[in-house]
């Protein structure tokens, strides 16, 4: 098994539950939106260094679900070469 590769558990399923509704009736399905709030100003070319270089939200972008057709579970796999990039 690949050390990427992180087999689903009670919670996942639900949340795989929610997103087949959703894409079942034509929307998008689950998906996942981070809002911050500041108070006072910010320094955006700042921040956005700041997110780009968080490791926690690297991996989170990374993060596909894989498998679950009939002859697998599901699963999460990390796609390290994808390069991700804020607003």
């Amino acid at each position: 098994m690949s050390q990427d590769r992180h087999y689903l558990h009670g919670v996942d399923y639900f949340q795989l539950l929610i997103d087949y509704h959703g894409r079942r009736l034509g929307g998008p399905g689950h998906i996942v939106r981070l809002a911050i709030e500041v108070d006072g100003d910010i320094n955006a070319p700042f921040l956005k260094k700041k997110i780009e270089a968080s490791p926690t939200i690297s991996q989170l972008t990374r993060l596909r679900l894989q498998g679950g057709r009939w002859s697998s579970f599901p699963y999460f796999n990390f796609f390290w070469s994808n390069r991700f990039t804020c607003f």
